[in-house]
């Protein structure tokens, strides 16, 4: 009897488990996501500043 109740109670549980691991999957992977833009974003001013404050300032000094 109460092996039966156990069971019967056994796959609400699991479903919500796999649905918060399923949540936290997709939560991690648009942390991911935003990390990478971010970084992206990093080498993009790194990069791209340094190239056109030099060239701004190269167009100063050629005025």
């Amino acid at each position: 009897h109460l092996g039966v109740g156990s069971s019967a109670s056994h796959p609400p549980q699991f479903l919500r488990l796999k649905e918060e691991v399923v949540n936290d999957a997709s939560k991690a992977r648009k942390w991911r996501q935003a990390v990478r833009n971010l970084w992206a974003d990093c080498v993009a001013v790194h990069c791209l500043l340094p190239f056109l404050v030099g060239w701004s300032g190269e167009q100063w000094v050629l005025r």
